[in-house]
């Protein structure tokens, strides 16, 4: 036996566990943006900040005091902040969450725009 055959491994192993980390991942992940475990996945915490963006443009109530408050600058702080996660997380997120990141952004811009 030669030191070729010796060192033969097999690499598929990798991107196997890897298929089967994601596909366990996404049957723990539930509608509420939470695993089984409770842990908040990437889809809910952009959500949040998306719902956030939302409240600073005057669009959604404030939970605290029930009345809808304008702030752009903290709505395009939110916006950045979005587009931000975009690109840092780029080639890292699976289509449906680059997906609904995308329309997220787009629609505060949209509300953005026409709030200003």
């Amino acid at each position: 036996m030669n030191e070729a055959d010796a060192k033969k491994v097999d690499s598929s192993w990798k991107e196997r566990a890897e298929k089967e980390k994601r596909k366990t991942e996404a049957e723990q992940a539930s509608p509420d943006g939470k695993n089984k475990e409770g842990e908040l996945n990437f889809a809910a915490f952009a959500a949040g900040l998306y719902y956030e963006g939302l409240m600073a443009l005057g669009k959604t109530e404030n939970p605290l005091d029930k009345t809808p408050t304008k702030n752009l600058a903290h709505a395009r702080q939110i916006i950045d902040i979005l587009m931000m996660l975009k690109e840092k997380t780029a080639g890292n997120l699976n289509a449906q969450e680059a997906n609904a990141l995308d329309q997220m952004i787009y629609a505060l811009q949209r509300e953005f725009v026409e709030a200003s």
